[in-house]
């Protein structure tokens, strides 16, 4: 059910009380995570209960003997009863409100404050309860129709069997937030993500925008996914300038590498392959920025590549591991290193395991750029290209629709 456009659960009981066609039980409404919303009790069709929050500190369930039915107001309703015959229930869930289960000791006014139900989909009863196991398992339920085991509405099945929420997003959102990018690209990307995100916890709209954001700046508006290697020798010492003299004075400091050195002959570009072997070589750099590179030729090899661009054979071997366990045991990144740059569906997904790895925070309506670019980048680099994208992603991207 969608509640102020989020997705809650509903949880209904029945149970036959007499020859009556009509509907007796209990119903439910809660966040996912199991947190109380609003409830009722039916019978025969007629709201006999209904338990909310009156404030702070009160619960009560409020019932009527008019014609044994519950009134919302009384001005609203008159002496109708509420039917059940079709039912739309509203309602806006406050941080003020003090969750609980109105099902706990029920009638005797006894609750229990701050209970959340543990449903199970294939249970189809909180707390366990009730007689029917349909032998569902990852939160799917037994489709009467078909006798198959489906994930309920708004959720959808990971690589892992099991239901979890369903957030996507569309090549028309991406347009909106890139929309230089080719429509063709933005269209496979989105697609990749709708399959492989629900892997990486990809499940609210916060951490869609923030990741799609971050991705799209990472990798130039999605048109880049690999390291660039066109660096002017006069701009070394700006880049890398811990390894690199200025232009003008190329000795200055002998423990640093003169730029004329890397210079590719004929040109104002440096030699890129001898560039990142010495600037991505473990010999060459600080105790915290090791990036296993130990080989011959490891950092042109283990160069950038990906939305986010992983870099050294540490990182390279980390993601192929997982990606092999979980994916395609037969794919080697180390010995083919491209594919992160030439397989799209590589790339999209070593990002989200970055991402997912990286940005080891709860990410929420609360979360900033700054938060997320520092986990990511380390500092604050181009955080201000990341805020405009954010920004354009949580007007456009609704990932739950």
């Amino acid at each position: 059910m969608r509640i102020n456009d989020t997705i809650k659960t509903v949880l209904v009981n029945m149970y036959k009380k007499d020859s009556s066609e009509q509907f007796t039980g209990r119903i439910s409404i809660t966040k996912l995570n199991g947190n109380f919303i609003i409830g009722y009790t039916v019978e025969k069709g007629k709201l006999k209960s209904i338990f909310k929050l009156k404030n702070k500190s009160t619960l009560k369930s409020k019932s009527s003997n008019d014609d044994n039915c519950v009134h919302f107001t009384a001005t609203t309703y008159g002496s109708n009863c509420i039917r059940l015959d079709e039912v739309v229930i509203t309602a806006e869930a406050k941080s003020t409100i003090l969750y609980l289960d109105p099902f706990v000791n029920e009638g005797n006014g006894d609750y229990e404050y701050d209970y959340t139900l543990d449903w199970n989909f294939g249970d189809g009863n909180p707390n366990g309860g009730g007689g029917f196991n349909s032998n569902c398992t990852g939160g799917k339920v037994l489709n009467p129709v078909t006798s198959v085991c489906e994930c309920p509405t708004g959720y959808t099945e990971d690589s892992n069997g099991k239901c979890v929420v369903k957030c996507e997003t569309t090549e028309d959102d991406l347009k909106k937030v890139f929309p230089n990018t080719n429509s063709t690209k933005l269209k496979e990307i989105a697609d990749i993500i709708n399959k492989y995100g629900k892997d990486f916890g990809i499940d609210n709209n916060e951490k869609l925008q923030h990741f799609i954001s971050q991705a799209g700046h990472e990798s130039d508006d999605f048109n880049a996914f690999e390291e660039y290697t066109n660096y002017n020798i006069n701009r070394l010492h700006l880049i890398f300038s811990k390894h690199f003299n200025p232009y003008n004075n190329p000795t200055e400091n002998l423990n640093k590498q003169n730029p004329l050195d890397y210079q590719t002959t004929g040109s104002i570009y440096a030699n890129s392959e001898k560039l990142y072997n010495y600037v991505y070589n473990d010999a060459n750099r600080g105790k915290k920025h090791k990036l296993g590179n130990i080989y011959t030729g490891d950092g042109y090899k283990f160069r950038g590549r990906g939305i986010f661009q992983l870099t050294g054979r540490a990182n390279y071997q980390n993601f192929n591991t997982f990606y092999q366990n979980k994916y395609d045991a037969n794919t080697n990144l180390i010995n083919t290193p491209e594919l992160l740059s030439t397989n799209n569906v590589i790339a999209v997904i070593s990002a989200l395991w970055f991402f997912k790895n990286k940005v080891n925070i709860d990410i929420d309506e609360n979360t900033t750029v700054e938060e997320v670019t520092d986990k990511i980048n380390g500092g604050d680099n181009g955080v201000n290209d990341r805020k405009q994208k954010f920004n354009k992603a949580k007007t456009n991207i609704n990932c739950i629709k």
